[in-house]
């Protein structure tokens, strides 16, 4: 009677394990936390400048426009990290301007909702080159696209807001000079002016369909980059 042979059994090390994908609680928390501080701001009838109306929550709608621009540029790199957190910053930020249009008092309903997409669609442009960035493992690359965004949303929205503040007080301010100024000052062009400037929406159209072009590439530098260090 022979003795069965023995039979090893392999049990699964760390390493083969498939990568836990990170909690967004921490990303997502601060993201909602912004957004209530821009609330309170108006709320309270904190005034921005030496211009600004009274009462001042009349503006809510416009800071939080603005905030989300420049917010979801600043918070890039853990905001838009994973797919999840992602989804629920774009799916949160409409939420808060109908909010921010309530306490103002906004009435234009059809401005609401062409801020509001025109909003997301930015946040997803944001999502769309920081999955580039991160497909590409460079951590060089991530702080490249978040000075690119940062610049665009807050330098474009300084410039608007300069010359809005400096400008002749007797000439009336034309909105459609500070639309291509970025994100930022565009959804306040929506706002004040209406939907209708064909600018703003072909900046972003253009930076929409260079993160589609992006993160295919970011994909493909990952990916032979882990052939090259296999071989």
């Amino acid at each position: 009677m022979t003795a069965a042979p023995d039979v090893a059994i392999s049990t699964p090390t760390s390493d083969a394990l498939p990568a836990r994908e990170p909690t967004p609680f921490w990303p997502v928390l601060i993201w909602v936390g912004l957004q209530f501080g821009l609330l309170a701001l108006a709320a309270f009838r904190v005034p921005l400048s030496a211009r600004w109306p009274v009462p001042a929550e009349q503006l809510a709608m416009h800071e939080m426009a603005i905030g989300q621009a420049i917010g979801g540029a600043l918070l890039l790199p853990i905001l838009f990290r994973t797919l999840t957190s992602s989804a629920m910053a774009i799916a949160l930020a409409p939420l808060f301007l109908l909010l921010a249009a309530a306490m103002g008092a906004y009435a234009d309903t059809e401005r609401l909702i062409w801020c509001a997409g025109y909003v997301g669609l930015w946040l997803g442009a944001c999502a769309l080159w920081a999955g580039a960035a991160a497909a590409a493992a460079a951590q060089r690359a991530t702080l490249y696209v978040m000075a690119a965004v940062l610049l665009l949303s807050a330098g474009g929205a300084m410039l608007a807001y300069l010359r809005r503040e400096f400008g002749v007080p007797t000439q009336a301010f034309d909105w459609n000079q500070v639309a291509p100024l970025g994100p930022a000052s565009g959804a306040v062009v929506i706002l004040e002016a209406g939907p209708a400037s064909g600018m703003i929406w072909v900046e972003l159209g253009l930076i929409v369909f260079s993160g589609l072009i992006a993160l295919p590439i970011g994909r493909l530098l990952a990916r032979r980059r882990r052939s090259t260090a296999q071989t």
